[in-house]
């Protein structure tokens, strides 16, 4: 896209990074090297997270070239159903997101049998979001199944969801 565009300067160019430089071990050095090279021939660089923007702002050629377009929530309008879980209820979480190694599942069983051992009981999770089909991603999937065979009351607190596109009310059926 960068290079169709060289030499015609009528129309303004963005460019997006939707993944993280740390996603980079997939591909070539070089490859990846070109790629944000080339990015210096776009008039924008977006991305979707502060810290890659921040990561992109290190390279000269980029430092005034780079936004970023947060990819959060905006909790006016997904607003949980409560803030906080009745005294005698069951607290109920949501994670939303591609299952990969950036969104760190396997602390999140590990922080969930610390609190199991702290509190006496395991809040449900709920994982809303498709499988990476990336190599990393594939060996992310594959321990994260043998981390919950091996804590099993975890496992029984565990939904996986796949993708969905009922975001909205999925939140208002968790407490965040």
């Amino acid at each position: 896209t960068q290079l169709a565009n060289l030499g015609t300067r009528a129309t303004k160019l963005v460019v997006s990074e939707r993944s993280s430089h740390h996603d980079d071990q997939q591909f070539s050095r070089l490859s990846c090297m070109v790629r944000r090279v080339l990015h210096g021939l776009s008039d924008q660089v977006v991305t979707n997270s502060m810290t890659h923007a921040e990561w992109l702002r290190g390279k000269w050629w980029l430092k005034h070239k780079v936004a970023c377009i947060y990819n959060g929530l905006d909790l006016d309008y997904l607003r949980p159903a409560s803030l906080a879980p009745p005294a005698c209820g069951e607290l109920r979480l949501l994670a939303v997101g591609r299952l990969m190694p950036s969104k760190n599942p396997l602390n999140l069983i590990r922080a969930l049998q610390l609190f199991r051992h702290e509190h006496g009981y395991v809040p449900q999770v709920s994982w809303g979001g498709k499988a990476d089909s990336s190599p990393a991603g594939k060996l992310c999937e594959r321990l994260v199944h043998e981390l919950l065979e091996q804590a099993p009351e975890i496992r029984q607190h565990w939904r996986w969801l796949g993708e969905r596109l009922d975001m909205r009310s999925l939140l208002r059926e968790h407490h965040a």
